[in-house]
């Protein structure tokens, strides 16, 4: 009888280990499924914010010159819409947006909605034909060069010399934009984010700007001239900002890469 009581008993541990060990596994195949769903789910995400940042969005409201109604469209969506930004030969072709302060936009697409990609904007301080001495537009620097993710491209050489021109469009009228300069500085440096820069205090901006620059070209630049600055963030150091700094102008440039004469 004992024997048999031993048996029973053993019998009983083997069954209660197994389904034990049975369920230790069903609950590490749970939390390695949730884990995968999880992380299915933030790589899917993800994806979204890519593909809602990426230009090609908003390339059916871009201005032409023989069609400005589709870009009406996008300002009737969100009348805070007011421009147009094309660097040639990058992936920046975005509308321009201004808020009352510059926190909206962080976070609020083009057409005003939600979205943790924001848009492009204008520092709230300047005015939007970028009259004023200097200009500052922002936006997140977001992997596969979304929004104004490829600035930090400038800092090679001949990547600086080939990509030398934009255009700029506002009012119902298209500007150049001539690149000059390249620069990384501290989010905090108020002497470079100096949208307040009187006319006859661009000379001497001026020269601040070349003191910082990690690619620039010579060019002479006058207390009349009007400068636009292309902020975002750099991923080299805590604070620290990629500027491209061009010069607003009347003559209007050719998209030599759109045309197939430049690689």
């Amino acid at each position: 009888m004992r024997q048999e009581r031993d048996s029973g008993m053993r019998r009983t541990v083997h069954l209660a280990v197994k389904l034990a060990d049975g369920a230790v596994s069903l609950t590490i195949l749970g939390i390695f499924l949730a884990m995968m769903s999880y992380g299915c789910y933030m790589l899917w995400d993800a994806r979204q914010i890519y593909a809602i940042a990426d230009a090609s969005v908003y390339t059916v409201y871009r201005p032409a010159p023989d069609d400005t109604e589709s870009f009406a469209e996008l300002q009737a969506i969100n009348p805070e819409v007011f421009g147009w930004l094309t660097v040639y030969g990058t992936s920046i072709d975005y509308p321009l947006t201004q808020g009352e302060d510059n926190e909206k936009y962080v976070n609020t697409d083009a057409k005003g909605e939600y979205s943790l990609s924001g848009s492009i904007f204008l520092d709230s301080r300047n005015q939007q034909d970028f009259s004023d001495s200097v200009s500052i537009l922002y936006g997140h620097d977001m992997v596969e060069k979304k929004m104004f993710g490829g600035l930090a491209d400038f800092a090679d050489e001949a990547y600086f010399q080939s990509h030398r021109y934009g255009n700029l469009f506002s009012g119902g009228q298209n500007y150049g934009v001539e690149f000059l300069v390249y620069l990384e500085t501290d989010a905090y440096d108020t002497c470079v984010y100096a949208p307040d820069t009187a006319d006859e205090e661009l000379p001497d901006y001026v020269r601040r700007i070349y003191e910082l620059a990690v690619r620039s070209r010579q060019a002479v630049v006058s207390e009349n001239d009007h400068l636009i600055l292309l902020s975002t963030c750099s991923a080299e150091r805590t604070n620290g900002r990629c500027i491209l700094v061009g010069r607003v102008t009347e003559e209007t440039w050719p998209d030599l890469f759109s045309e197939g004469e430049e690689e």
